[in-house]
């Protein structure tokens, strides 16, 4: 969420290559400046044919960084939105903003876990791929991998994600036909996200030139 000059509200929404869907009208803005109001991290689902976006963490709150904040903090900063924003006007059609249901594994004696695969999560109107393990005293770290955070997923939708990049350095001693395979590794000391090479694939020259195209 962003304010315009004129005072007005407007939502964004960016997926993982940093793709946005704005609201009509944004196109008219130009250049004008806009102060960030809201950064929430969620996905856009579709329960019983609704279009909903549900947040599970937040960045900034109400124009400030609250990435520092505890896991609770941040989640009270999204419930404060959402009690004033309970719709969001995207491309001109309205999407109705709710909180991911969280959990406390606190008790031995009963299996949160368990309770959540065999009972909860059937019973959501929509598919679910897994279940996030939040530490509650961690901050939000930018980034696809988060030492705060343990992702449980069915064995069917388990992957691995790498970034992929074509090896030209060796394209006039083995041909275009390997790519090597890099992780992003969190630098506790520079306090970012690095590259750190895994494996090398070695591939068909024309599957090497479709992602070299798309690099």
């Amino acid at each position: 969420m962003s304010r315009q000059g004129q005072g007005k509200l407007v939502a964004y929404i960016a997926d993982m290559a940093v793709s946005y869907q704005l609201e009509p009208a944004l196109a008219e803005v130009g250049n004008e400046k806009r102060s960030v109001i809201e950064i929430l991290d969620g996905e856009l689902i579709k329960d019983s044919g609704k279009v909903r976006f549900i947040a599970f963490d937040a960045l900034v709150h109400l124009g400030r960084n609250i990435c520092q904040l505890n896991l609770k903090e941040r989640l009270d900063c999204i419930s404060n939105f959402i009690r004033c924003n309970e719709m969001l006007t995207i491309k001109g059609g309205r999407i109705e903003v709710k909180m991911k249901d969280f959990f406390r594994i606190t008790c031995a004696k009963f299996n949160m876990t368990e309770f959540m695969l065999k009972k909860y999560i059937k019973c959501l109107p929509h598919e679910n791929d897994g279940i996030i393990f939040n530490h509650e005293e961690k901050p939000y770290l930018l980034g696809t991998t988060n030492l705060g955070y343990i992702k449980w997923k069915p064995a069917h939708l388990n992957t691995v994600d790498f970034m992929i990049v074509p090896n030209q350095n060796l394209e006039e001693t083995v041909g275009r036909r390997v790519l090597d395979l890099y992780l992003a590794i969190h630098n506790t000391e520079l306090e970012r996200y690095t590259r750190q090479f895994y494996a090398f694939a070695v591939v068909s020259e024309g599957d090497y030139s479709r992602i070299l195209n798309t690099y």
